[in-house]
C-alpha cells in the first residue's frame, strides 16, 4: 500500500466512527423508548420487564461498537506515531491538517501561509520523509 493510501485510512476510519456512534444513539433512543408494545406479546423476558431486556441487549451491542471504535481509534494512532517521527516540523503539520484534521488543500495553505502551488510541493517532500519511516518501522 504507498503511503498515501496508508495515510488516507484515517479518513474512512473517522466516517466509520462517527457513523458507528450515530448507531449506538439510534439504539439506545431504540432501547430507550416509551412506545407501548402489542399485548398478545410476553411481558417477561429473561426475568426481567421488556424495557430490562432492551437495556441489556443496548448494553450488549453498544460493547460491541465500543470494541470497533477502539479498534479504529488505534490505527488513528497508530497514523499520528508515524507522522510525529517525521522530523521536518512544516511535513508534520501539513500532514496532520491533511491526514488526521482532513483539511483541504487550500485550507492547509491558508493555515500554513504558503501559497497552493507550495502546499504540494511540500505534500510529496512529506510523503517521502513519511515513506522512509514507514519502510523503516515495517508498518
Amino acid at each position: 500500500m504507498e503511503i498515501k493510501e496508508w495515510l488516507r485510512r484515517g479518513w474512512r476510519i473517522e466516517r466509520r466512527i462517527n457513523n458507528l456512534m450515530e448507531e449506538k444513539d439510534w439504539m439506545f433512543e431504540i432501547a430507550t423508548s416509551t412506545t407501548s408494545r402489542p399485548s398478545d406479546v410476553n411481558v417477561q423476558q429473561g426475568g426481567g420487564n421488556f424495557t430490562e431486556a432492551q437495556i441489556l441487549r443496548y448494553a450488549e451491542y453498544s460493547n460491541l461498537l465500543d470494541n470497533m471504535i477502539d479498534e479504529l481509534v488505534d490505527t488513528k494512532c497508530e497514523i499520528m506515531k508515524l507522522i510525529k517521527k517525521v522530523e521536518d516540523a512544516r511535513y508534520q503539520e501539513l500532514l496532520i491538517l491533511r491526514y488526521i484534521e482532513f483539511n483541504s488543500w487550500n485550507d492547509i495553505a491558508n493555515k500554513m501561509g504558503y501559497e497552493y502551488r507550495h502546499i504540494l510541493r511540500l505534500h510529496g517532500k512529506a510523503l517521502l520523509a513519511a515513506e522512509k519511516i514507514r519502510e523503516r518501522l515495517a508498518l
